[in-house]
């Protein structure tokens, strides 16, 4: 006799997970995508970060500069700070990915 459970699908006579079970599509789907999560939350996650404090450095450089002129300021600092925050986020991703398959 087989039992179906909603989240596991188990043979009772083996306590055996069957081949199409659900944590296992998951798994093999999650590794074919070409933009794996570490990728893309990194560079997500490091391009905020940077920029957030490329852009507060230079709101803070703009005040003291020229207070007419503070939120290019922002902007001149914030983008290439997220930028950069960006492609270090990349750099990280693809590092990880490299250590977990090697």
């Amino acid at each position: 006799m087989i039992e179906l459970c909603p989240l596991t699908t188990h043979h009772s006579m083996t306590d055996e997970p069957s081949v199409g079970s659900t944590l296992t599509q998951v798994n093999r789907h999650e590794n074919r995508l070409p933009w794996p999560g570490v990728l893309s939350h990194n560079m997500s996650a490091f391009a905020g970060i940077f920029g957030s404090l490329g852009a507060a450095v230079g709101l803070i450089i703009g005040l003291l500069a020229n207070p007419a002129t503070a939120w290019f300021a922002i902007f001149e600092l914030g983008l290439p700070a997220a930028v950069i925050g960006g492609l270090l986020g990349l750099l990280i991703g693809l590092l990880t990915l490299l250590l977990r398959r090697g």
